[in-house]
């Protein structure tokens, strides 16, 4: 007959292994090894029901990071096909034909435009040697493969201009790494032909300018070539001093359109040699070339006006030398003349001194009215800028105007003389 409790011990076991954790045995009083055994049994069973929840826990954990893992997975390669799609749709409308390169030549991808085809006959260009693509001839493919090279040595993007029977593609050869390039090829057939265009009508539009400047002058000069043959064999000293001030004032306009025909720049004029021929001419027609008057020019380097500063400029230096050659050294009286042209805080100043007898003792330089210096004061303010005169120790006329765009207003210079 079989002990009670030992088939408690075995139905507590089927139980266990059956998966109810919850089940337990009840010890007896006697405290024998059958109640040992059913204590390690309750003991294993508790063990177990804890465990099993654990892991039951941790199931659930793992399902919801799994959960939350696919869902990740599934939104980023919904962007990624979008992100493909965009880039696809962009790609098919760029008119560039893209060729990826490795250094060898051989074609590892490419792009052409929707306006482009391959040739039946070349379905695939991928794993093509440069010298296999029936479009690129052997000059042209060793052109390519120079550029290549260069670039991959240089890690600097590399261009070249390929004549095709299409026309004229410029190609941008750009590293990708190591021992690959990106090839960019675009048609600028047009563009070329654009440019060629406006360079031509750029040429023929300086070609007239310089008509335009020479025509000027010569009919400038036609001007005062009348007023000598209008004066003929008349001595009266005003109206020779009349005409010979005039034609010195249509001199110097007339120099501004010489130079400006000579020059590349049919916009500015360079000032020192500009003033220099002008008051070398002044000297000539006053009779003075003798070197009685030495005459000094200092200018920054490279300093250049445009013609509506350098006309005005112009002429006031001729009112201003002729004064001086006219009443700055009478008789045999020997001296110098100095005209000077700076640039400093966005203004110009143009002076001319010389060293001769200077003003008449008591005279104000404002009240000096003179047709001379109502010129070259109306001209000032042509050049929106300050005049100034002082008259001793010589003469010494200057004007301070502002460069061309600063908006900046001259300041007179202190002790420069008195502005008028």
């Amino acid at each position: 007959m079989s002990d009670p409790r030992l088939d408690e011990v075995f139905q507590l076991l089927l139980r266990l292994a059956g998966g109810e954790l919850e089940a337990r045995g009840t010890p007896s009083e006697a405290g024998d090894d059958l109640d040992a055994i059913l204590l390690g049994l309750n003991m294993l069973a508790e063990e177990l029901g804890t465990r099993t929840e654990e892991l039951r826990a941790s199931e659930a954990r793992f399902r919801a990071l799994n959960d939350e893992l696919e869902t990740r997975v599934e939104e980023r390669t919904t962007a990624l096909q979008r992100s493909d799609a965009r880039s696809s749709a962009l790609l098919a409308a760029l008119p560039f034909v893209l060729f990826r390169i490795e250094r060898e030549g051989r074609v590892l991808d490419f792009h052409l435009p929707s306006s482009l085809r391959l040739p039946p006959e070349l379905p695939e260009l991928v794993g093509l040697q440069l010298d296999e693509i029936p479009a690129i001839d052997a000059e042209t493919g060793a052109r390519l493969r120079a550029t290549i090279e260069e670039a991959l040595r240089s890690g600097a993007p590399g261009r070249l201009d390929l004549e095709r029977p299409s026309g004229i593609w410029e190609t941008v050869v750009v590293p990708a790494g190591a021992r690959e390039v990106i090839c960019v090829s675009r048609d600028v057939t047009a563009e070329r032909q654009a440019a060629a265009a406006v360079r031509a009508a750029l040429h023929e539009k300086e070609a007239l300018l310089r008509e335009i400047h020479h025509r000027v002058k010569n009919n400038l000069q036609v001007v005062s070539s009348l007023m000598r043959l209008q004066l003929g064999s008349r001595t009266d000293p005003a109206l020779v001093e009349f005409v010979t001030e005039s034609q010195a004032r249509i001199a110097a306009l007339a120099l501004v359109h010489e130079h400006l025909y000579g020059s590349d720049d049919l916009s500015r004029i360079e000032v020192a040699s500009y003033v220099n021929t002008l008051a070398a001419n002044l000297v000539r027609g006053y009779g003075t070339a003798d070197a009685r008057v030495a005459l000094g020019v200092s200018a920054d380097g490279g300093a250049v006006l445009p013609m509506d500063q350098a006309i005005p400029c112009g002429l006031i230096v001729t009112e201003a030398v002729s004064n001086s050659l006219k009443h700055g050294f009478p008789g045999e009286r020997r001296g110098h003349i100095w005209i000077g042209f700076a640039s400093a805080n966005a203004s110009h100043r143009l002076s001319v001194r010389d060293n001769g007898v200077g003003l008449p003792a008591g005279l104000e330089p404002r009240r000096l009215r003179s047709l001379g210096m109502k010129l070259m004061h109306q001209l000032s303010r042509q050049l929106h800028g300050v005049l100034e005169l002082r008259g001793e120790g010589g003469t010494e006329i200057s004007v301070t105007f502002p460069q061309v765009g600063t908006g900046v207003a001259p300041a007179v210079l202190p002790g420069s003389g008195a502005g008028i």
